[in-house]
């Protein structure tokens, strides 16, 4: 990142999201959203850099504040952070990506998808598994030098 002067473009964190779920045991958990909780490896990353890594956290923040904020908030938060336009890379789980390039107004085709790491998060009786993405905007993606 730092090679390629990568720091000094806009990064967005995808926040945490869970549509309406129904798990292995039958338990049932309702939608669920918080803007304020920003992906784990970009906050890891972010004392490595002498810059906060991630754009359009809540007052500038480089840590989760455990502060889940109203729907009203939330709305306006995401409207804020999609009104500065096409962030250069967007990172978070690769579960839902879609749902965050509606809520951002992006496109999803805009963008290419580089998986930097898996995850495995045991729940009671069962495991999730997801992967960690950078989502590369196009353009930027082709001044990359493997590209």
């Amino acid at each position: 990142m730092r090679n390629n002067n990568l720091e000094h473009d806009r990064w967005v964190s995808f926040w945490r999201y869970l549509p309406d779920t129904t798990w292995p045991d039958g338990t049932h958990t309702n939608r669920m959203e918080d803007t304020h909780r920003y992906s784990w490896p970009a906050i890891a990353a972010n004392p490595y850099f002498a810059r906060n890594l991630l754009d359009c956290t809540y007052e500038g923040r480089t840590f989760v504040p455990n502060q889940v904020p109203s729907r009203a908030q939330m709305n306006r938060e995401i409207a804020s952070c999609a009104a500065k336009g096409a962030p250069e890379f967007l990172i978070g789980d690769t579960d839902f990506p879609q749902y965050f390039f509606h809520r951002l107004g992006l496109k999803r085709g805009d963008y290419r998808q580089i998986v930097v790491a898996s995850q495995h998060v045991p729940w009671k009786t069962w495991v999730t598994s997801s992967d960690i993405a950078v989502y590369v905007r196009s353009d930027v993606y082709r001044t990359l030098p493997h590209a």
